[in-house]
């Protein structure tokens, strides 16, 4: 049995403000065409596609490929722990609680949001460790 949640999202009324956000909502970080730092907006998706299980995973992507192949836009992500639904030789810690192993929202269209450039703002120098080493990560 598959376990594909398809959801419809609700007619949610939010304002221009840009802190109004709703579930599906999404900001993307772009570059325009004439390379002016811009944001692409989605908010209230027709749809929602959510996969919790390995066996859904095919069956997911499938659906996301024919809305994006409809002309509408399908933005989200596959977890590295889908990785199983593709090869069963691969071994992935399982996902953690709540989390789909696949979730994308269609659009019918993505609104082009500009804002003024913030300078780059300078933090602490950090230094990345591994707190595990070779051995202990294998």
């Amino acid at each position: 049995m598959l376990n594909i949640e398809f959801m419809q999202h609700p007619d949610v009324r939010s304002g221009p403000c840009i802190g109004s956000v709703t579930p599906g909502t999404v900001w993307i970080q772009t570059r325009s065409p004439d390379n002016r730092a811009t944001w692409l907006w989605g908010r209230n998706p027709r749809r929602i596609i959510a996969v919790y299980t390995l066996d859904g995973i095919q069956e997911g992507l499938a659906t996301v490929e024919k809305e994006a192949r409809s002309g509408n836009v399908a933005v989200g992500f596959l977890a590295y722990e889908a990785a199983p639904a593709f090869d069963p030789a691969f071994s992935c810690h399982p996902p953690p609680a709540r989390l789909p192993l696949l979730w994308f929202a269609v659009y019918d269209r993505l609104e082009e949001k500009l804002f003024p450039v913030v300078p780059s703002l300078t933090g602490p120098d950090f230094r990345w460790e591994p707190s595990l080493d070779e051995t202990a990560y294998t």
